[in-house]
C-alpha cells in the first residue's frame, strides 16, 4: 500500500517510510522552515543519483550547536561511516580542520552563528551505494567552510537529514533540497 503526501508533486511513498523513519516529503526546491527539533529529515524519491541542498540561515541551540548533514537508506540514518575532510577560511588564512566519520559538520568559532551554503550529493558507484559529499557555505561570524568526502550506504539513499551537533535543537533558518 502507499501513502500519497500532499505538497510531493505526485510522488508516491510506502507507508512504511514515512511513518518508520519521520522522513518528511518535501516539494523539490521549494525553501522550509527548519523545525526547533533536533533533527529535520526529509525523504528522497527513489532511483535519484544526484542531491542539492541548500541551507538559509540555519541556526542550532547549545555550546557545539553547528548543522551535521547525514544520509540514509529506507530505514535507517548512518550516524558512523563517514569519510570527510574540512577547510575553513577567515581573514584570508585557511585552516585544516580535520576529518570525521560521523557526519558531514559545518564549522564555527560562534555557538551563536548562522550557517548559508550548498551541498551536493553524486552517486559514484551504485552497486556500492557510494555517495560523494561536497559542501561549501559561509556562516554568520565570517568563515567560510569547503568539505568534501564520501559515505558507502547499506542500501538506496532515501533519507537527507539535518541534524545539530550534540543533540541540541536547530532552532531557525531555512533549507531545500532538489534532485535528479
Amino acid at each position: 500500500m502507499t501513502t500519497k503526501v500532499k505538497g510531493t508533486e505526485g510522488i508516491e511513498f510506502p507507508d512504511a517510510t514515512v511513518q518508520a523513519s519521520a522522513a518528511r516529503p518535501v516539494t523539490k526546491g521549494a525553501f522550509v522552515n527548519l523545525p526547533a527539533a533536533p533533527t529535520y529529515t526529509v525523504a528522497i524519491p527513489a532511483g535519484k543519483q544526484s542531491i542539492t541542498a541548500y541551507l538559509r540561515l540555519a541556526t542550532a541551540a547549545g555550546s557545539s550547536p553547528l548543522p551535521v548533514f547525514r544520509i540514509g537508506t529506507i530505514s535507517a540514518i548512518a550516524n558512523t561511516g563517514y569519510s570527510v575532510c574540512y577547510w575553513r577560511s577567515a581573514h584570508q588564512v585557511v585552516q585544516d580542520i580535520g576529518f570525521d566519520t560521523t557526519g558531514l559538520l559545518i564549522f564555527s568559532n560562534t555557538p551563536s552563528a548562522s550557517v548559508t551554503g550548498k551541498l551536493e550529493l553524486t552517486l559514484m558507484d551504485a552497486a556500492t551505494n557510494t555517495w560523494n559529499f561536497d559542501y561549501s557555505g559561509r556562516t554568520s561570524d565570517g568563515f567560510l567552510n569547503i568539505s568534501n568526502g564520501t559515505c558507502v550506504l547499506p542500501g538506496e539513499l532515501r533519507q537527507l537529514q539535518l541534524t545539530s551537533f550534540a543533540g541540541s535543537n536547530l532552532t531557525g533558518g531555512q533549507m531545500s533540497v532538489d534532485w535528479s
